[in-house]
């Protein structure tokens, strides 16, 4: 049980005075008017501030909210647009897989289309080996599955033309190795003159062996490159690059130096033609 001292009785008095007078002179000549004053209008400026704070977060919240749905429906239309891109040159191009375009119509053809080609976002691409090194590989998502059989050894495209050539499915990635890899060969031709161009190991060139004692037939600066068909991987006729160098090796061998029209470096989406 607690005890009341004389100090704490004391104490308790003096409080209870204290406030009695304060209440008096408040109530008897305003002496407390400027503090209360002042106190309310601190108490309703901060209220002002917190709640003008307040809306400014939920506005740049709501902002970057709307900026991101904006970014991501760019993407989604920059990806679409990229696919008839690429749908587009595949039916310029290649009528040869295609050769009921003209007996459909325009719903059909891209009907059809999509049915023969398989379209994929670069899943993986570096470029600093592509500048410094002859290995050129590239890797393709393949989320929807497609087995390695309807897409291995098959023509990769972009949107301008054949970039590379599809040779391995691991999981839900697809291994693409490009022209320009020195490992990699392309049946080409320029007029009466064909030739396996083989990739240099630098971007966008291929180069040609030519034998003068072989072929008679005069290439020049600017000659344009087409694939030849052989082989069986690339269609006929698709247009690759110029040739830009005529380099002499001995009296009768030169190296011819072809660079490529297409290139990968700002690709996002590319195509692969699948196997019936």
């Amino acid at each position: 049980m607690a005890i009341n001292t004389p100090i704490n009785s004391f104490i308790f008095g003096f409080y209870v005075l204290l406030s009695s007078l304060i209440l008096y002179f408040d109530i008897a000549h305003n002496k407390f008017e400027k503090v209360k004053n002042s106190y309310n209008a601190v108490v309703i400026s901060s209220n002002y501030i917190i709640d003008k704070n307040l809306e400014s977060i939920s506005f740049f919240y709501k902002s970057f909210q709307n900026n991101q749905n904006l970014l991501r429906e760019n993407q989604n239309l920059s990806y679409q647009l990229d696919q008839l891109k690429v749908e587009n040159f595949l039916l310029k191009n290649f009528d040869m897989y295609f050769n009921d375009f003209y007996k459909k119509d325009m719903l059909e053809t891209f009907s059809s289309v999509s049915n023969r080609v398989y379209i994929s976002k670069i899943a993986s691409f570096d470029t600093d080996n592509y500048f410094c090194c002859t290995n050129h590989e590239l890797i393709l998502n393949n989320f929807e599955g497609i087995p390695k059989d309807l897409i291995a050894n098959r023509p990769v495209i972009s949107k301008s033309g054949i970039v590379g050539q599809a040779y391995d499915v691991i999981n839900d990635s697809i291994k693409v190795i490009l022209l320009s890899d020195a490992r990699h060969i392309t049946p080409l031709k320029s007029g009466d003159f064909f030739c396996n161009a083989k990739g240099v190991g630098r971007p966008n060139l291929l180069s040609c062996s030519l034998n003068t004692l072989i072929h008679q037939n005069k290439l020049e600066i600017g000659d344009l490159f087409y694939t030849s068909g052989m082989g069986g991987v690339f269609p006929v006729n698709i247009l690759i690059g110029e040739l830009v160098a005529i380099n002499k090796v001995d009296d009768n061998e030169y190296l011819l130096e072809i660079y490529l029209y297409q290139s990968v470096i700002n690709e996002n989406v590319l195509g692969i033609l699948i196997d019936e």
